[in-house]
């Protein structure tokens, strides 16, 4: 499958997450949302995690393609 498919999902999930986050008030914003892996986080955790663990995968992602020279 091309790499394209997965990177065109995921902009478009990020589009859709960014018009939902900029809706959100103050107030949903400090909502919690139950996780099995975190138990309880506001959506702004949430967020903050998401974001974090994002720039680490991509990080990941760009070590190895120079380890292997991709």
């Amino acid at each position: 499958m091309p790499i394209s498919i997965s990177i065109n999902l995921l902009t478009s999930l990020h589009v859709r997450f960014k018009v939902v986050l900029k809706a959100l008030s103050e107030t949903d914003s400090k909502r919690k949302i139950h996780l099995p892996e975190f138990d309880l986080l506001s959506v702004d955790k949430l967020t903050a995690t998401y974001a974090v663990l994002g720039r680490h995968h991509a990080a990941s992602i760009t070590s190895l393609r120079k380890q292997k020279g991709w």
